[in-house]
């Protein structure tokens, strides 16, 4: 039976609609699940609900994905990021259950809108921008502080692939690599985040309610993405991937003013 209160017959279609485009994205692009699905959520979910309910979902994409490309995972250099991760997870969580509602949907806006506008300028100056002459890292800073806020970022909206992407992108990782230390972090740090906020009481029956129709949506939508990578020209996919998050974000930003 389902829970009282805002879940509803509506509710369950949009957790089912936000995942199913969150599991085509995510398979094709090997991240973005949540940047597409969470301000979806949003639309039926308060932030407290559509926070764990899409942590925990996610994690079942994340481990499918980061298995296809173990081979090429460069542990090394997951590791640093993934240890400051878990660091961020604490205040993450105090965040969303602090936070009033309209300003962690502000706040998920801006991060949705200032990662794609980040990404689609690099984007379109991939020739001349020095992201492209290569990142070296030997002290891990920029690994600690993307996986510190990674931290903050998953635990609070779900969202915690943009400081990770940017970094990933600057280090000018192969894509292969590139998806593998993404799916290890995001599986690592989300088991993390869930254990965490189970521990303070944010895994309810009405997540738990709402997980049963999440899955079948990820699973639906992760099976159109496999077909859709394969056909799909991957610089044109990130570019709609990119153009749709910014769009979401000013949804957020708007709905959080009003």
């Amino acid at each position: 039976m389902p829970v009282q209160g805002r879940t509803s017959e509506m509710n369950e279609t949009v957790v089912f609609v936000a995942l199913t485009l969150g599991g085509v994205v995510h398979a094709t692009a090997g991240f973005g699940s949540a940047l597409v699905a969470m301000p979806i959520l949003t639309l039926a979910l308060a932030p407290a609900v559509a926070t764990p309910l899409q942590n925990t979902v996610g994690l079942f994409l994340c481990a499918l994905i980061w298995y296809q490309h173990r081979e090429e995972w460069p542990w090394r250099d997951s590791v640093p990021i993934i240890a400051f991760s878990l660091f961020g997870v604490p205040l993450g969580t105090y965040a969303l259950t602090h936070f009033s509602e309209q300003s962690v949907l502000l706040i998920l806006g801006v991060v949705l809108l200032t990662y794609a506008l980040f990404e689609l300028l690099s984007v379109v100056s991939r020739r001349t921008s020095l992201l492209h002459a290569g990142l070296r890292d030997p002290m891990y800073v920029g690994a600690s502080i993307a996986g510190f806020l990674s931290g903050i970022l998953g635990a609070a909206y779900a969202t915690n692939g943009p400081p990770a992407i940017i970094y990933g992108s600057l280090r000018r990782w192969p894509r292969a690599e590139f998806k593998s230390v993404l799916q290890s972090l995001f599986l690592i740090n989300g088991i993390a985040i869930v254990l965490w906020q189970g521990s303070q009481g944010l895994i309810t029956r009405e997540v738990g309610w709402l997980a049963l129709f999440a899955f079948p949506g990820l699973a639906l939508g992760a099976a159109i993405g496999y077909r859709i990578d394969k056909r799909l020209d991957h610089e044109q996919s990130r570019r709609v991937v990119l153009g749709l998050v910014a769009v979401l974000g000013v949804v957020l930003i708007a709905r959080s003013i009003v």
